[in-house]
């Protein structure tokens, strides 16, 4: 039992750095375009002189919104496998397991929540978002250099629509 767990922690920790890799790789190299002979080449960091750090900041604000929704679900794997653990061992109570059953099913609806909110949000035209739910709350945070009144009342509309919490306890703000 524990080489079987050891295992799985392993294999998890092999697929979340497999996968950091690829995100690395897809979306950390930055073209950079030589004005005087029009030929781009790919680089690890910026160097343009002639344009200001919109690119720079976008490609933060990108891997921003990757990394907390992978540290999101880092922890959210983490906290099913605890919980499924608990559910399957033969030493742990009735009400130790039923509350547990009941922790995981509202684990994968917030999870489901979260990403049905954030799917609604890019279709109203955002780059991205990320959003985290409570029974008491909601905090987004959506790629944009700023927010309006209507699209503030967009986002908390389709929040509150998807999760039955009061506007009052949605919180939005911008990032760029």
């Amino acid at each position: 039992m524990v080489l079987r767990k050891k295992t799985i922690i392993i294999l998890t920790l092999v697929l979340l750095i497999a996968a950091a890799g690829f995100v690395s790789t897809k979306y950390g190299k930055v073209i950079k375009v030589d004005n005087d002979t029009n030929q781009s080449t790919e680089t690890g960091t910026v160097h343009n002189e002639n344009e200001d750090d919109t690119e720079t900041s976008s490609i933060t604000a990108t891997g921003y919104f990757i990394d907390v929704k992978l540290g999101r679900e880092n922890q959210r794997t983490v906290d099913k496998q605890t919980l499924t653990e608990v559910i399957n061992n033969a030493n742990t109570s009735k009400e130790a397991k039923q509350k547990a059953e009941t922790q995981l099913l509202s684990l994968v609806d917030i999870s489901e929540k979260e990403m049905i909110i954030e799917a609604l949000i890019k279709a109203k035209g955002f780059e991205d978002a990320v959003v985290f739910l409570s029974s008491d709350s909601a905090n987004v945070t959506v790629k944009s250099k700023e927010v309006n009144t209507d699209t503030i009342n967009q986002i908390k509309n389709i929040v509150c629509k998807e999760s039955a919490l009061p506007a009052t306890k949605v919180m939005i703000q911008p990032k760029e």
